[in-house]
């Protein structure tokens, strides 16, 4: 099941601690949310058709966003140190399900939202490697706390801090990881796909911590 061995998988029913990446492959072919897997809901929702009404789903005891789950892009950032061009790497996206009303929960939407697996150090102790974190990708015109950007081609998690001079400061958490001033009209909103020197793709909203 989901390439984790029959022994593996015995050890999560009896208690072991599960690994984030097993996390994520038995919620792709399970059919389950992520937080479910993580003890963050406590009913493992099904696979609902988003043409239900609403009103059918409420009647079950939990809210209609509960009840449908969405499928979000998943992307290593480890793909995106050299290149992080989507056309010279991996164009298959995978998809990690997760419930309408967790989204919710967190202002946010499926449309605008992808998962990403951290990779390195540089943001240390907030952001570990292999944590998996959640980004919302909506513009907005005030931007704080960490922020997922393409720079030069290479996607990076980092704090922004506006300096003088029109200056904006990318700083790393770990402190052997120095500081990036760029200049703010040259940051702008955009895709992973973007091929601009300087991209803010989104803000980080939520974080699973590997084990």
């Amino acid at each position: 099941m989901a390439d984790i061995p029959v022994s593996t998988m015995s050890g999560y029913i009896y208690g072991r601690e599960m690994k984030l990446s097993a996390a994520v492959k038995i919620a792709r072919v399970c059919s389950v949310s992520l937080e479910w897997l993580a003890g963050i809901t406590d009913h493992p929702p099904s696979i609902t058709s988003n043409s239900q009404s609403r009103e059918h789903l409420s009647n079950e005891g939990r809210s209609a966003e509960d009840k449908v789950i969405k499928l979000l892009p998943f992307f290593d950032a480890a793909s995106f140190l050299n290149s992080g061009d989507l056309e010279t790497g991996n164009t298959e996206t995978e998809q990690v399900p997760i419930t309408e009303g967790f989204l919710v929960r967190l202002n946010a939407k499926a449309e605008t939202s992808f998962f990403l697996k951290i990779s390195g150090d540089s943001m240390e102790p907030t952001l570990r490697d292999g944590d998996l974190i959640l980004v919302e990708t909506k513009p907005i015109e005030a931007v704080s706390g960490l922020t997922v950007l393409m720079i030069d081609g290479r996607m990076i998690v980092r704090r922004i801090a506006l300096a003088l001079g029109g200056q904006v400061t990318l700083i790393a958490d770990n402190k052997f990881y120095p500081s990036q001033d760029i200049n703010r009209d040259q940051l702008i909103w955009g895709s992973i796909s973007s091929k601009h020197p300087a991209v803010l793709i989104g803000r980080v909203i939520y974080r699973f911590q590997a084990i």
